[in-house]
């Protein structure tokens, strides 16, 4: 079993569902990290996680940034193999988030 902590995934945010990370084949994630930045005003932010076991699951409820600011969501969201970290945001190409965590195989 090999374990490594590390940047699992980065993406920039659009108004619909935005794949942020998929989870490997034969592998389970523990996010532990997420860093979210905006280059504009008003940009309301959310997040969900989605399993073939559970659904869509919003983990991250709405919040809202401006331009400059950031957020940081720490805590433990695990996940099995072809979950999926989906996020949103109010325009699109103006927020980015960062997913950091544990990836076990």
């Amino acid at each position: 079993m090999a374990e490594s902590f590390k940047a699992l995934g980065t993406a920039v945010l659009n108004p619909t569902d935005t794949q942020v990370y998929v989870v490997p084949a034969a592998t389970m994630v523990i996010v532990r990290m997420i860093v979210i930045t905006s280059s504009a005003d008003s940009q309301h932010v959310s997040f969900t996680a989605n399993s073939a076991a559970l659904g869509a699951v919003p983990f991250i409820g709405g919040f809202d940034l401006n331009t400059g600011e950031w957020a940081e969501w720490d805590g433990s969201l695990t996940l099995l193999a072809a979950g999926t970290v989906l996020g949103k945001a109010t325009t699109a190409a103006k927020v980015t988030a960062a997913l950091y965590g544990l990836e076990i195989s």
